[in-house]
């Protein structure tokens, strides 16, 4: 008997070929000997040594002076609508745009502060 799988995107029944068949039996061989009685739990460091290694490096870690913290703020309906269109209009994001203003005003404090 050929074995059949089921190709779900087309609901419709495929036959294996017989080069699909022989190449699973001889990948499936190995477990055939495997010893599943001796098979533990992974430890809790074993179990996040596997997660990190899982998961891949993943992004680099940015210097504590790079990383950027979310604040809340409250603006005006007319006043956000009004910045999202120059930002749109400059290319920028509404983000950068805030970091933009904040850097000017503080630029501008500066410059007015009086040494005593």
């Amino acid at each position: 008997m050929i074995p059949m799988k089921l190709n779900t995107a087309k609901k419709r029944v495929t036959k294996l070929s017989p080069m699909k068949v022989m190449r699973l039996a001889k990948a499936s061989k190995e477990l055939e000997d495997m010893d599943f009685d001796q098979m533990r739990s992974l430890t809790p460091a074993e179990r996040a040594s596997w997660g990190r290694a899982r998961r891949g490096p993943g992004r680099p870690r940015k210097a504590a002076v790079d990383r950027a913290a979310r604040v809340l703020v409250t603006i005006a309906p007319t006043l956000l609508a009004e910045a999202d269109g120059y930002a749109r209009r400059q290319g920028i994001s509404r983000a950068e745009l805030i970091a933009r203003g904040i850097v000017a005003v503080l630029a501008k404090g500066r410059g007015n502060r009086k040494t005593d």
